[in-house]
């Protein structure tokens, strides 16, 4: 048994996507949330800043002595994880590995597409931990550079003009490549699962490496026997941007109303 809280540590409010999940299944924890949206996209900075970034959220976050962070951003789990775990004694649970595992297990065709942001992409870890899971697997990847800061700006809906068109942009490299596993490989791109089933089809499978990361840090804390032991756990939701326009978002997201605290790094 651990009361203790979990860290949740994401660039701005995709990671709310993990967070929904962690409420879910692991109603008992107490959740505390940091979303850098003040310097968000972190796929629009270098791996130096995203680096140094990522070390300031999760000091911030560990302040608070929590016995996990889970890394709910795909430029900080490929950018910033083995850092991250060098510099802090906390365990920190990141995106990458658990959406690898699950799109390897889901897909028939052996071939599956891969979207994240350009730093996510460049360091080539999705291509690597795919083909660790099976070695006769074709990977299709591609960087959006834009849809991170798309969804913060909350145009991810059907309907939405500038959604549909950028999606329809980015994914037509997809259109006929066989695939029939699409991994989301940042946080934020679930919000945009519809516009882009509707643009690709129903049929390809999409995987959140946000609520795949949850799932995993819920098996790693039971594994460990660090699960809490109380009725109902607590939420903290801080944010480096505007609290209501973070919580007006986060309300979405989450499906309940929240209030967010400023905290600027």
């Amino acid at each position: 048994m651990d009361n203790r809280a979990i860290g949740v540590l994401d660039s701005g409010i995709g990671g709310l996507t993990s967070a929904k999940v962690l409420e879910e299944i692991l109603p008992r924890e107490d959740i505390i949330y940091f979303g850098d949206s003040r310097r968000m996209p972190y796929g629009g900075h270098t791996k130096e800043e995203i680096r140094e970034m990522s070390v300031q959220g999760a000091a911030f976050l560990d302040s608070f002595n929590v016995k996990a962070i889970l890394l709910a951003c795909g430029t900080i789990s490929t950018n910033a994880a083995d850092m991250l775990r060098d510099r802090f004694k906390t365990p920190f649970i990141g995106v990458v590995d658990a959406a690898c595992a699950a799109a390897a297990r889901v897909t028939r065709t052996k071939k599956i597409g891969v979207i994240a942001t350009p730093p996510s992409i460049a360091s080539g870890v999705y291509e690597r931990g795919l083909t660790g899971c099976r070695g006769d697997l074709t990977v299709i990847t591609h960087a959006c550079a834009n849809f991170a800061g798309m969804v913060e700006q909350g145009h991810f809906r059907v309907g939405d003009a500038l959604a549909e068109r950028e999606v329809g942009r980015e994914l037509k490299c997809f259109l006929g490549s066989g695939i029939d596993t699409l991994l989301l490989g940042c946080t934020h791109y679930p919000l945009l699962s519809e516009v882009i089933a509707q643009y690709l089809g129903a049929e390809i499978r999409q995987i959140s490496a946000g609520v795949e990361a949850a799932r995993a840090l819920a098996d790693y804390l039971t594994g460990r026997d660090m699960l809490a032991d109380r009725a109902a756990g607590r939420r903290l939701w801080y944010t480096s941007g505007d609290p209501h326009t973070f919580g007006h978002t986060a309300d979405i997201f989450l499906g309940h109303h929240i209030v967010p605290e400023q905290k600027i790094l």
